[in-house]
Order: structure tokens, then C-alpha cells, then sequence
């Protein structure tokens, strides 16, 4: 199981960004403190009302400075939007500096204010996507490599430094669109998903994703990691009391095979669902 807290450095109303900043490397110590096993930090650009963190690696890499213990997690690096080779360099050096902690979570994002402010446009972002996460793992593989795809060209490149772990950091793929599960299946990889479909349809999905990977030769169960929204306060009936404007909020909770939270679903008698019967009803 892993149990962890996703961000992209959230804002609170009436907070400087410094304050945020400082707010938010605060509760990543206590995340360390608590026992938590991961710290997920998302990428987020342009929406001055909703998040600051506009890189998750400079973010990571201080989060890992900071800490010892707890694993920082990338949720996700947005790959179209960035220089592969810049990626990777950067990875590495963090996954450096957290002697190991790092999980590289990629992504393409679907917040197209994204995509606008960096004048990319949003219709070649898969083509992009899979383009450079082939790049970043020919570079960190690779002594010296060449590539010529449709987007980059890059001849007897070598990647310094490359990663701490070996032979790189784990590779976590975001998945949204129904499309993305066989995809991402296809390539392998584990996925992150978030609670935002009814539960039949995200159980086929995730037989899509399972039936992909055994139809392209990867063993195993799912590998899949749950994102659900929780307000944290002292106790559970101030938590449900506040509200999201008002609440201290973990942006979101992310979690493998086991789900807790007040927005747990209820049985059809009313009654509510245990966190791992809830789970295990997404296929985990």
C-alpha cells in the first residue's frame, strides 16, 4: 500500500504566494513526520487562483533537501510542454539529491490555459508526449544516443548526470481520457487516475488498461493509484463542516489498494462503504 498527498502548492485565500510556499514546504515535513509514504507534487500554469507550482521538479528538489524519508513524486510533469533533454538533466539531478526518492510521473494535463500559454498546441500534445518520454528514457538508458523523431532531433547526446536510481527513476503515467488506459497499458506502465467517471465504467477502463498489458506481454496486477479529494482538520466532524474555500486542504489524496476519506460512497441501504471494499471495487 501507499499512502500519500498530492499538490500543486494550492492557494488559500488571502495568502501571499510566499506564504503558500512556505505553507506548503511546512506540511510536506509533516507529511515526513506523519509516516506518509509519498509527497505527489502536480504542475500548474497560469491560474494565479488555484496553485503556484508551476514546476514540480525545481518544487521536488526542495522538498527533497528538506527531507529524508518520504518519497517525492512528480504528478505529473507535463511532457509536451518542456525540452526532453531538459527534463531528464533535471530529474536526474533531483532523483541526486533525494538519494533515490524520486518517481517520475508524467503526464499531457488537460488544463489548455497550459498549452495556450505556451503556444503548443493542445492537438499534438500525444504525439508530443510519447515522443519525449521515449527520448528521456533513451537518455537516461543510453551511454550516448541520437534521435530523430517528428518534434526533436538530437545527435550523440550525452545525458549528465544520469540518475541515481538504476537503471532510472519509476515511470507513472497520468491517464484521463478513456483512450489514454489501453495506451498506457500497451506501454506497460503504472497509472494514476482520478475518481472522476462512475465506478462501472472506470471498472471496464481498467480492464482495458489490464488487457492491454497482458496482450503486449507485461505480468502482474494493475498497478494503479487513486486520487480522491480530503479536507483535513482536527477532527471529522469539523473536516466535513468547513468548507473547501475555507478547509486545510490537501489538494487531493492519492493512495494504491487502500481509499479513505469523507467522501467515501455509500451502500445502496445508505450505510457507508468500507475504504478497501471501495477500493477494491476500482480493481486496484
Amino acid at each position: 500500500m501507499d499512502f500519500g498527498i498530492f499538490t500543486m502548492f494550492s492557494t488559500r485565500e488571502g495568502s501571499t504566494q510566499q506564504q503558500i510556499f512556505q505553507e506548503w514546504f511546512n506540511l510536506a515535513q509533516v507529511a515526513e513526520d506523519a509516516g506518509l509514504d509519498t509527497l505527489w507534487l502536480g504542475e500548474s500554469h497560469f491560474r494565479p487562483q488555484r496553485a503556484v507550482l508551476a514546476s514540480p521538479l525545481v518544487g521536488a528538489s526542495a522538498v527533497a533537501a528538506r527531507t529524508k524519508r518520504i518519497r517525492v513524486g512528480l504528478a505529473v510533469q507535463v511532457l509536451p510542454l518542456a525540452n526532453p533533454l531538459r527534463v531528464a538533466e533535471e530529474a536526474a539531478i533531483v532523483d541526486h539529491i533525494s538519494e533515490g526518492r524520486l518517481i517520475f510521473g508524467v503526464g499531457r494535463s488537460s488544463f489548455l490555459e497550459s498549452y495556450e500559454g505556451y503556444n503548443v498546441d493542445y492537438a499534438e500534445s500525444r504525439a508530443l508526449f510519447l515522443e519525449s518520454l521515449e527520448i528521456i528514457q533513451k537518455a537516461w538508458l543510453e551511454d550516448t544516443f541520437s534521435y530523430t523523431g517528428k518534434y526533436y532531433d538530437f545527435h550523440d547526446v550525452q545525458l549528465v548526470p544520469k540518475p541515481y536510481q538504476k537503471p532510472h527513476p519509476p515511470i507513472r503515467v497520468a491517464v484521463e481520457s478513456r483512450e489514454t488506459f489501453a495506451l498506457a497499458g500497451r506501454l506497460g506502465f503504472p497509472i494514476f487516475i482520478r475518481y472522476q467517471m462512475d465506478v462501472p465504467e472506470l471498472q471496464d477502463l481498467l480492464g482495458q488498461y489490464r488487457d492491454a498489458r497482458l496482450a503486449a506481454g507485461f505480468t502482474g496486477p494493475n498497478d494503479v493509484i487513486l486520487q480522491i479529494a480530503a479536507y483535513v482538520a482536527d477532527t471529522v466532524d469539523r473536516a466535513r463542516a468547513r468548507s473547501p474555500r475555507r478547509a486545510r486542504c490537501a489538494s487531493g489524496v492519492w493512495c494504491r489498494r487502500l481509499c479513505i476519506g469523507p467522501q467515501t460512497p455509500r451502500r445502496s441501504n445508505g450505510s457507508n462503504a468500507s475504504p478497501r471494499s471501495w477500493c477494491t471495487r476500482f480493481a486496484c
